[in-house]
């Protein structure tokens, strides 16, 4: 606690917390040579939101003593097999590459990704986020998300829909890459439809820090589209209540104070969309 580099970092918390994201998604740019030594990448000179500053970076010196004093590596090595089991967790129980299949169908008008990568700490909790990096043609998205630890409260829900439920932490970050772009032509539209946000988000919410119309949308949507997820890949017993608790906590939970309204709307227009259409053909509807 008493390190140069922990302190360096907790004063940058203490100043403002908006450092969180720079600090936690930017420690992908850095890896370990072959004799063990921390590195700037070879790839990345940065990954955290674009246009930041990679702020780790002049504190390499710092980060490779605080490594070696802690004897990070014996640590990562000697848990390796709990690192394993995380990983297969999102390949086979969340079933990551299903995601990314799904939201590729249902937004085809999105430039596709040739790379995604899921970054994963249980030290990041509620604090998700998502990055995209382009280098010519060349795109990859990456989420940056707190691992899916259980919780007894879905211990009456089928094992797929657990998974599911639990899987919202990725399906969540990953489709913003999809999402996002699709609403930017109608912005002017969702300005005029949202106002100033105020009978959409409750004041001192979660909700209220997204600041913009546009911002407001995009994470309506955002939750709204696990539903339609949900329709696609729940067990049928478990659908109708697992749509309920979606829509408690982005209400109660989180103060989008209509989103039972919006979410019910999307899954009727999803429900009643004709044969060829898809997801991204319903947000001009949905505005």
């Amino acid at each position: 606690r008493d390190h140069p580099f922990v302190q360096w970092l907790d004063g940058r918390l203490t100043e403002s917390r908006s450092y969180y994201s720079n600090l936690k998604m930017n420690g992908h740019a850095f890896d370990f040579d072959a004799a063990g030594q921390l590195q700037r990448s070879a790839i990345y000179g940065g990954t955290g939101f674009p246009q930041t500053a990679n702020i780790l970076a002049p504190r390499l010196e710092e980060m490779r003593d605080f490594a070696a004093q802690t004897r990070f590596l014996e640590f990562y090595q000697a848990h390796a097999a709990l690192y394993r089991e995380q990983r297969e967790y999102f390949e086979r129980d969340v079933d990551s590459q299903r995601m990314l299949s799904w939201l590729s169908a249902q937004f085809p008008s999105a430039a596709p990704y040739d790379h995604v990568k899921i970054l994963f700490s249980p030290l990041v909790y509620g604090w998700q986020s998502m990055t995209r990096l382009e280098d010519g043609e060349f795109r990859e998205l990456q989420a940056h998300i707190n691992f899916p630890y259980p919780d007894p409260s879905l211990d009456a829900f089928e094992p797929e829909s657990r998974a599911l439920v639990r899987g919202n932490l990725l399906f969540t970050e990953m489709n913003h890459g999809f999402s996002d772009p699709t609403a930017e032509p109608l912005q002017e539209r969702i300005a005029v439809a949202l106002g100033d946000g105020a009978g959409w988000a409750a004041a001192n919410s979660s909700a209220s820090a997204y600041g913009s119309p546009q911002a407001l949308f995009n994470e309506m949507m955002n939750w709204a589209l696990v539903s339609l997820y949900y329709i696609d890949h729940a067990p049928a017993a478990d659908l109708d209540e697992l749509i309920e608790r979606l829509e408690r906590e982005q209400d109660a939970g989180r103060g989008f104070r209509r989103f039972a309204e919006f979410n019910r709307e999307l899954i009727r227009v999803y429900r009643a969309r004709g044969p060829t259409q898809t997801v991204e053909d319903l947000y001009p509807g949905m505005v």
